[in-house]
């Protein structure tokens, strides 16, 4: 991958509202992201995951990203969500997950059911160290306030 389509893809992943979210979440200049620029099908994945400092103190977050494929779980964002999962728990520091997604690519069948498997059993080895925050930007309209 040459430099310029690599600055392209950082630029195309910095504008969506899961980078934006992520970013604003941690300490200025502090977070770093964890692949980047892992593919899902013929885009990227649909989370933007990594780890930084909140208040000075280490934490790990993620964020679904709704501007592509709508945030649905992929087989590259439960890979994404194991790795990061599997980093916190080596650290010890907490993992805090913003959810925004239309639930999951059906396509990917039984692939897609053992990720998320692969992801609940990460998050379940952290017992009660984990904080999730979830948005519901897709609710129906009349349901939302």
């Amino acid at each position: 991958m040459s430099i310029e389509k690599i600055n392209q893809a950082k630029a195309e992943i910095a504008a969506t509202s899961a980078y934006k979210t992520i970013t604003a979440f941690f300490d200025a200049d502090s977070f770093c992201e964890i692949d980047a620029f892992a593919k899902s099908g013929e885009g990227f994945a649909e989370v933007v995951a990594g780890f930084g400092t909140v208040e000075g103190m280490p934490v790990y977050a993620f964020a679904q990203n709704s501007d592509i494929c709508g945030g649905a779980m992929s087989k590259a964002q439960a890979a994404k969500l194991k790795k990061l999962y599997g980093l916190a728990l080596k650290t010890g520091a907490p993992v805090v997950g913003f959810y925004d997604s239309v639930g999951g690519r059906l396509n990917q069948g039984t692939e897609l059911l053992a990720g998320c498997g692969d992801v609940l059993n990460a998050a379940a080895s952290f017992g009660c160290c984990t904080a999730d925050f979830g948005c519901s930007r897709h609710l129906p309209r009349n349901k939302r306030s």
